[in-house]
């Protein structure tokens, strides 16, 4: 076209240039363009699943845990060190030998599952998100009590929370240490019980010293997370919870058999977490109703 200035070549010229890229406009719109919500579907029923209120609670303090970096830093040492520890006991006793001959010693043989057991005990006690997830609510606390949900549901969606961290791992840890260090059969199955039971009991009685020390007026997340009083308190009490399977197993003595005490440790975990529930259900409630 600019040589001949012919209408054919500035025809010719547009037809090169013009409509490709009109055809690829037009393409797009019509199809790689359109939105979800521009498509029409023919369909009339509507599909929808419905999560029951405890369910609903659950994933939201979940996400609200997961959203948090000083939430998780503060909590995942416990899984951690748990972890870590089953993976050591693995790889050493395949290692075989050297290692071994420290757990067949016969000094050693009959302490050595009240040490695995006090020892997986003690990981839960490092994760007591419970602790602080009142706190963690803040200002907006009434926002959740106004809703129409059950207190109950309050309190299972936290605990389990803190129970989806520290349960799993601490029972599946312990009962696979126990397997791999040939412990008899109730001595790898206290391994794995004993301290699923204290996840609970310092899961629920997290929540309870949360419900009496609560602090929603803050500013910083650390500052519920790392320096509350809840949160200190929680962990001196974990501690104390974990002391409770050692004092059992060492207070009986050899008087009874490794299974009948892990027995009686386990019920007395047991009667401790009715209490407790019991004690959060009346008077963790009227706190819970309390807050503002």
């Amino acid at each position: 076209f600019l040589a001949n200035s012919s209408i054919t070549g500035l025809l010719l010229t547009l037809a090169i240039t013009v409509l490709p890229y009109a055809l690829g406009v037009l393409l797009f719109s019509l199809i790689f363009g359109a939105r979800q919500r521009t498509w029409h579907s023919n369909k009339k029923s509507l599909e929808f699943r419905m999560r029951t209120p405890l369910g609903a609670l659950y994933k939201k303090e979940f996400k609200r845990y997961a959203a948090s970096s000083v939430y998780v830093v503060n909590s995942i040492l416990g899984p951690l060190m748990c972890v870590a520890l089953t993976v050591l006991i693995v790889i050493r006793v395949s290692l075989g030998a050297e290692f071994n001959s420290i757990f067949t010693d016969p000094s050693f043989v009959g302490i050595m599952p009240i040490i695995m057991v006090v020892l997986y005990s003690f990981m839960p006690a490092l994760t007591i998100t419970s602790a602080c997830s009142i706190s963690m609510e803040g200002k907006t606390i009434y926002s959740l009590r106004s809703n129409p949900i059950r207190e109950k549901d309050v309190f299972l969606s936290k605990i389990l929370v803190n129970l989806t961290l520290s349960a799993p791992v601490t029972v599946i840890g312990g009962l696979v240490a126990g397997i791999s260090l040939g412990l008899a059969p109730a001595e790898a199955a206290a391994m794995a019980i004993i301290p699923g039971l204290v996840a609970v009991v310092t899961a629920v009685l997290g929540l309870y010293i949360n419900l009496v020390f609560p602090k929603l007026d803050w500013d910083n997340e650390a500052m519920v997370v790392k320096q509350s009083a809840a949160t200190m308190l929680a962990m001196f009490s974990g501690m104390l919870v974990c002391g409770i399977p050692a004092l059992v197993f060492f207070a009986l003595g050899s008087a009874l058999s490794f299974g009948i005490r892990a027995v009686l440790c386990a019920a007395l975990l047991a009667l401790i977490i009715v209490g407790l529930w019991s004690l959060l259900m009346s008077d963790g409630k009227k706190r819970y109703n309390e807050l503002y």
